[in-house]
């Protein structure tokens, strides 16, 4: 997939960490736009580039039931195939 990725992650609700005070309040949004942002800056120094890497911003979806899970699982397996018949 040239112009987009998957991520499928799962956020426990109290994270059971020794040592680590409590993170429920935790911003998952700015938490992953750090690493998306960080991960441009080592692109952008390692090419010599400028500016944007991603097109648009993030989208997330909350995962609600077990067969959901399941669509979520089975289209970003299929996604990538589907791609390439796109680009042929």
């Amino acid at each position: 997939m040239r112009n987009h990725f998957h991520l499928l992650v799962k956020i426990a609700p109290k994270p059971d960490l020794l040592g680590l005070k409590d993170l429920e309040g935790l911003n998952y949004s700015q938490a992953f736009s750090n690493l998306f942002n960080a991960y441009t800056k080592i692109i952008n120094k390692t090419y010599n580039r400028h500016g944007s890497l991603f097109e648009k911003n993030f989208k997330r979806i909350l995962i609600d039931s077990d067969s959901y899970l399941i669509q979520v699982v089975a289209y970003i397996h299929r996604n990538p195939q589907k791609q390439t018949r796109i680009a042929s």
